[in-house]
């Protein structure tokens, strides 16, 4: 799991993943749209449920432009934000943390690497296509060269229930490369 994640969504994503594609490590699937089953469903129900007496609240996880479709039948009015960064970065990073997790199923080839990016890359066009109402997308290097003006976008479009946090204040620039 990476920064910021909620696990309840996490879990409920990897799992659906998995019972589809059981060799897919819980996070490469081989198309770029989900769906939950009846009983995920439910689950996903509960967790947003469990939410709705916040004023603003949401989850990090790359698998959840897989079942964008899902979430939006689900949260009247969501917003997603989504963070992309280029093909090879990407790559590169999983490459990197797969050489060292101890996590079996973040040691992935580079095949397997490649695979993933295509199908995340796939469905995040797709939802760009067919959500351009409730997807904003902006690239990494825009988004550290100038967060004040990503977040006054998002703002536009969240009803000012955000509060800016300045980007340095929220990575390790070191961390971060290629």
């Amino acid at each position: 799991m990476g920064h910021f994640e909620d696990i309840d969504f996490e879990e409920l994503h990897r799992e659906a993943i998995l019972r589809r594609w059981p060799r897919s490590l819980g996070w490469i699937p081989e198309e770029p749209v989900m769906r939950f089953r009846r009983r995920e469903r439910k689950r996903a129900r509960k967790l947003v449920a469990d939410r709705a007496a916040l004023p603003a609240w949401g989850w990090k996880d790359p698998r959840s432009i897989l079942f964008l479709d899902e979430w939006i039948q689900l949260i009247p009015g969501l917003v997603v934000i989504a963070i992309a960064r280029p093909r090879e970065q990407v790559i590169d990073s999983l490459l990197r943390r797969a050489a060292i997790a101890s996590n079996p199923s973040m040691r992935v080839t580079r095949e397997q690497a490649e695979s993933a990016v295509d199908v995340y890359d796939a469905a995040l066009g797709r939802s760009r296509a067919e959500h351009e109402d409730r997807l904003l997308t902006f690239q990494l290097d825009r988004l550290l060269k100038d967060d004040r003006s990503v977040f006054d976008e998002i703002q536009g479009r969240t009803a000012g229930l955000l509060r800016h946090m300045p980007i340095n204040d929220l990575y390790r620039p070191g961390k971060l490369r290629t």
